[in-house]
């Protein structure tokens, strides 16, 4: 008995199917609780389970934001969540535990589909990508891509500083599908003011957005200190390299 066994002895009188020996496994109920034994009292060879298995992985804290289903605030969620997994991504023990990260942030309206996901044991749920993807088609204003498009046709950085320039270009880059870095990168180029354009290829033409956008800035505070850019607000030339390459609307 001390060993787990049950007897018949043991057992309730009168309850037949009681009274068959069983054996209750102590080893895997405790691994099920997060037990693991230590490295001079372990046997070798004994299980270890899949909970045990995660006692060992860091505990990632939750998503620090809330999503309800309101398409406007869809996109400062997923930038959340997905600095949340550049953070943390690696500490996940697989791809089911980051999908639950994301839904315990969700509420009201995302939370009632994320519900029909889960009673209809959708294959999503197990797949973080295919996950947030579909979150994105689900809640994503259906005309966003399409303003984005109309917009970026005609974005340039005017009297505003680069950074705020760069801000609205990110914007309208999420919304848009199917331009490549380097289409991304030309429409970027083509919106920033002449001094801060020829100050930029002056120094090196980046094969990444994310690197334009740092040596764009960069240039800047170096014009800006030497008094050789116009301070913001002042009226200041657009573009005139180049006209914005067509692009499908």
């Amino acid at each position: 008995i001390c060993q787990g066994q049950r007897t018949e002895a043991s057992s309730p009188p009168g309850d037949a199917h009681m009274t068959l020996s069983t054996t209750f496994n102590w080893v895997a109920y405790l691994n099920y609780c997060g037990w693991e034994p230590s490295a001079t009292g372990s046997r070798p060879g004994a299980p270890v389970g899949a909970i045990a298995r995660r006692c060992r992985t860091p505990k990632v804290p939750p998503l620090e934001v809330k999503y309800g289903g309101d398409p406007k605030e869809l996109g400062f969620f997923l930038a959340q969540v997905w600095n949340h997994m550049e953070e943390y991504g690696e500490d996940f023990s697989s791809e089911a535990a980051k999908v639950r990260c994301v839904t315990r942030a969700l509420e009201g309206t995302a939370a009632k589909w994320m519900v029909t996901l889960h009673n209809d044991n959708d294959p999503l749920l197990m797949n973080y990508d295919l996950f947030m993807t579909a979150l994105r088609a689900r809640f994503e204003d259906p005309l966003a891509e399409r303003k984005a498009r109309i917009r970026m046709k005609t974005i340039n950085q005017g009297r505003r500083s680069v950074a705020e320039y760069t801000q609205e270009f990110r914007e309208l880059a999420y919304h848009i599908r199917g331009w490549s870095q380097g289409a991304l990168i030309e429409a970027y180029k083509d919106g920033l003011n002449e001094d801060i354009y020829q100050s930029c290829v002056a120094r090196r033409d980046p094969n990444e957005l994310q690197l334009w956008c740092v040596l764009a800035a960069e240039v800047e505070i170096d014009l800006t200190e030497t008094g050789r850019v116009a301070l913001v607000g002042a009226s200041l030339p657009q573009p005139s390299r180049s006209l914005k390459p067509e692009r499908g609307d």
